[in-house]
């Protein structure tokens, strides 16, 4: 998804790439992949601490619930922070920081006419959330495993994820 929305973003905004040669732009997009693994780990980080709870409270209908909540709202977020991305540039002349969100009054005091105004990215950004929910795994009557076997897939859990975190194994 974000690599489509960096895609979305150079669509936009060629005259940004003009000086660039398209060896450096494949290049940007591939470590771009890097950058989108650290980010997706990091922005997930919540419900994969709650994947490592106890597998009874795993199976409770209110746990199943708040993952997918918070899974799409999460993601949503971060979608919706990329796709505001692309129009903000043409206003600001750069990429969003930090420093967006201090105006984070006045964006809330006119969300609905930026909505509005801006439908098409609403419209993106409604279609993403009905999309996680869609793909957000669920497990229905999976048996409780073992102890062991739960620690095991927790220890793989963080290993997968300390390697993605990092952006892979090249050094830094």
């Amino acid at each position: 998804v974000y690599s489509i929305l960096r895609l979305l973003f150079y669509w936009a905004h060629p005259d940004m790439f003009r000086g660039a040669h398209p060896r450096e732009v494949g290049e940007a997009f591939i470590h771009g992949l890097r950058f989108d693994m650290v980010a997706v780990v990091f922005s997930n980080l919540p419900i994969f601490l709650l994947l490592l709870l106890p597998g009874r409270l795993q199976q409770r209908h209110w746990m199943a619930r708040l993952k997918i909540s918070l899974f799409v709202f999460l993601n949503l977020f971060f979608v919706a922070c990329n796709l505001a991305d692309i129009e903000l540039y043409q206003f600001s002349g750069r990429r969003m920081t930090i420093d967006f969100f201090r105006l984070i009054l006045d964006i809330k005091n006119q969300l609905f006419q930026l909505a509005m105004y801006y439908w098409y990215l609403t419209f993106v950004a409604l279609a993403l959330a009905w999309g996680l929910s869609i793909v957000f795994p669920r497990f229905k009557g999976e048996e409780v495993r073992p102890w062991w076997r739960r620690a095991v897939g927790g220890l793989l859990l963080i290993s997968a994820l300390s390697f993605a975190a990092r952006g892979g194994w090249q050094l830094k």
